[in-house]
């Protein structure tokens, strides 16, 4: 995540219009993404974006093997990275896109989070409803032994159309120590924050390392299968064991 705050600290991105910068990440994705070591043989990368213009959502992806003009996908990397965007094609639509693994993914999940909207639920209610989705794709996932199936925290943010943002991440299992997402205004940056929960009496500990200038969250390996697990969690993603302590 370090990367986004490295180029708009070199590009400005903050000052740019939304195309401009979308495309500027494109182009820096596409250097980063080509100077990997040879043995990243899958280059395949998704970026989402979301917000609001004049009032209106859209949904854009930065993506050098996905589309949101066909279903599509490349099995391996384009050359370089594209910009698509998406909106409602009419007051009261609801647009959903799905990206990454799609192979476990039911069109019914995608169904039940329009609906959710069409009840009015609140954005709450829709988040948990997305949250479920790629949750249920994890387990299906899980259940027929393929790798790199993982039940991760899932970040999320509801964006107001009037301004302001809510963001969090779920995690299976809870956690005592919550990284929030990185945030990139014109005004400000902010990055390497956390919440943590503990025991009144005990003394605080910063996170923070002089050396490096990052918040340090220390991940052990599960047990049973090798799962890295954040400091603070529960559980593992992976495997749904009690975290190493």
């Amino acid at each position: 995540r370090d990367w986004l705050h490295d180029l708009n600290s070199r590009a400005r991105l903050s000052d740019m219009c939304l195309r401009q910068a979308l495309e500027c990440i494109a182009i820096d994705a596409c250097a980063r993404v080509n100077s990997l070591p040879s043995y990243y043989t899958d280059r395949r990368h998704t970026f989402v974006f979301g917000g609001y213009a004049y009032r209106v959502p859209w949904i854009a992806l930065v993506s050098n093997y996905e589309s949101l003009e066909t279903s599509e996908i490349s099995v391996t990397a384009r050359p370089e990275f594209a910009v698509f965007f998406k909106c409602p094609s009419n007051k009261g639509t609801v647009a959903t896109i799905a990206t990454g693994t799609l192979d476990s993914l039911k069109l019914s999940s995608l169904r039940a989070i329009r609906d959710e909207y069409r009840k009015g639920k609140s954005p709450q209610g829709i988040k948990n409803r997305c949250v479920k989705a790629i949750k249920d794709v994890e387990y299906r996932r899980r259940s027929k032994g393929l790798k790199g199936a993982s039940g991760t925290s899932v970040v999320w943010a509801i964006l107001n159309p009037g301004g302001g943002c809510e963001a969090g991440v779920d995690v299976p299992g809870g956690t005592s120590v919550n990284e929030l997402p990185d945030m990139i205004t014109s005004r400000f940056q902010t990055k390497e924050a956390y919440i943590q929960a503990g025991d009144a009496s005990a003394q605080f500990a910063s996170r923070f390392n002089k050396a490096t200038g990052q918040g340090l969250i220390v991940e052990r390996l599960c047990r049973k299968c090798g799962t890295p697990v954040p400091d603070g969690y529960r559980k593992c993603g992976g495997c749904g064991m009690d975290a190493p302590s």
